[in-house]
């Protein structure tokens, strides 16, 4: 008997949106507080790379996979920046660690998920 394991997979399943805290320079300096900014809010797919447990505290390791139109886009995504997405109920929150563009289109970004248990 054949199953097939690839009927109704999507290449970009999850949301996810990637953000920066920045501090805007046209306010006075006793009135300025960090404000979120949106890099990008796209669609994704989110995978597991690895994690480690200590304790109570648990390191989460992944690989989030972007759609990205080399020809007519530039990588606005950092290290340091924040990652927010959702895969079946279940957040991932972490930090930017790399970002890495490929010739076949697309991004693959490395986030950190640091996550007390």
């Amino acid at each position: 008997m054949f199953t097939d394991h690839y009927n109704g997979l999507e290449e970009y399943p999850y949301r996810g949106e990637f953000s920066r805290m920045e501090i805007p320079d046209d306010v006075p300096l006793n009135q300025q507080k960090p404000i979120k900014v949106v890099l990008l809010e796209t669609w994704c797919d989110i995978q597991e790379n690895n994690h480690t447990k200590s304790n109570s505290f648990l390191k989460s390791n992944w690989s989030v996979f972007v759609p990205f139109d080399k020809d007519n886009e530039k990588i606005r995504i950092q290290t340091g920046d924040s990652f927010v997405g959702e895969m079946y109920g279940m957040t991932i929150n972490g930090k930017v660690e790399a970002v890495f563009p490929s010739q076949l289109g697309g991004l693959k970004v490395y986030v950190n998920d640091n996550l007390a248990r």
